[in-house]
């Protein structure tokens, strides 16, 4: 009796320790006050991370827009899309054309308007997301091969989780608050259709999108305005979901396991105009966060030729230390500017002409640009985070 009584204890013993471990664990989760004013720091890009440029090859026919994005970098393969245009290109990792397209048409294997493309590269597919959520898919040639059947009941913005799935974040109904609670999806490659909902429950949602009524040229017009933010981004295979309806940021990995990574206080739910936190993009040394006010109430004086900006904050978390800055960046290479925001960029060529002349470019970066022609594609800065 006695032998049995002590094995219970020694079962109930590690039971105690093992929910104490976890607790505690869960105790050690980062937390930032975006309350704070924190202290101001410069960070050289360099001292993160490792730099390279890539020329992109110029032809009468490959012609970058500029409102040209880089949807997907890799060892092989650059592609980049131009939205207004509807241009698709193709280029390998050392900036030679490997192919390009422009599907942009009424028919129905066309797309209207393109809003995103993703880069299946194991199945060399492209995927095209139209405006009217249709998803087409095209070789990397751009022979099409298939639309994929998305729900009406779905808006979606979409990310490469693996091969045989998208990440989907649905924001249908956000502005009417008519929205689902629990937004983040697995979406079929094959055939568009929703095969898992990640556990993240959302009661109450906020949207970076607003209609407002406003003056443009001394007319009445409704107009629609948008705040920049991310709620997903990529750390190196897996994904940081940071919900601005959330006060808890994810890490989200391949395994579908949702981690926490960062906590802030106050609620974002305290706050009218709401305050915003976006992790836009994470490293194993820090983590930089973008805090937003969604005030739209100044939209209503703009006009025609007016801008639109609302208060933003970039934020530099130290992973080892804890410690929490105000960072502006600058690009050792390049002292004609602050670096924007991090993360793979296109360097136009005309800007960096006169950064040039100004004697404020250095090292490879000045020597591809003194082989380079104001007309010239831009060059892609990469940043291989340390």
């Amino acid at each position: 009796m006695k032998k049995k009584y002590c094995i219970f204890l020694f079962v109930l013993l590690i039971a105690f320790v093992s929910c104490n471990t976890k607790s505690n664990k869960n105790s050690d989760l980062n937390v930032i006050d975006i309350s704070k004013n924190y202290p101001k720091k410069e960070i050289s890009i360099q001292s993160i991370a490792d730099i390279e440029y890539v020329a992109l090859e110029t032809t009468d026919d490959v012609l970058l827009g500029a409102i040209s994005q880089i949807t997907h970098l890799s060892d092989k393969y650059i592609v980049i899309y131009e939205m207004r245009e509807g241009d698709i290109f193709i280029f390998d990792r050392k900036g030679k054309i490997v192919s390009y397209f422009n599907h942009k048409g009424p028919s129905s294997n066309e797309y209207n308007f393109l809003m995103n493309t993703l880069f299946d590269e194991k199945n060399e597919e492209i995927f095209a997301f139209d405006i009217n959520n249709r998803i087409l898919v095209y070789s990397i040639t751009g022979k099409y091969k298939r639309t994929l059947n998305t729900s009406e009941d779905l808006q979606i913005s979409a990310y490469n989780f693996d091969d045989e799935m998208f990440l989907v974040y649905d924001t249908k109904g956000l502005l009417q608050n008519e929205y689902s609670k629990q937004p983040y999806l697995l979406m079929s490659k094959k055939d568009g259709n929703i095969i898992f909902t990640f556990d993240i429950t959302l009661s109450e949602r906020y949207s970076n999108r607003h209609r407002i009524q406003t003056e443009v040229n001394g007319q009445t017009t409704m107009m629609n305005y948008m705040i920049s933010h991310n709620n997903i981004s990529q750390y190196r295979q897996d994904y940081v979901v940071s919900d601005m309806s959330s006060d808890t940021i994810y890490r989200l990995t391949k395994e579908k396991d949702l981690v926490p990574l960062i906590a802030r206080k106050p609620s974002v739910h305290s706050s009218d105009p709401r305050i915003v936190l976006e992790a836009f993009l994470v490293s194993n040394q820090f983590i930089h966060l973008t805090k937003t006010t969604l005030d739209f109430s100044a939209a209503r004086n703009l006009t025609a030729q007016g801008g639109f900006q609302v208060p933003s904050t970039d934020l530099f978390f130290d992973i080892k230390t804890g410690e929490t800055f105000e960072v502006t960046y600058i690009n050792e290479d390049d002292l004609s500017g602050n670096v924007r925001r991090l993360g793979n960029t296109l360097l136009q060529i005309h800007r960096l002409k006169t950064a040039s002349e100004e004697k404020k470019l250095k090292g490879d970066l000045e020597k591809i640009v003194s082989t380079l022609d104001e007309e010239d594609n831009p060059i892609v800065m990469i940043m291989n985070f340390k």
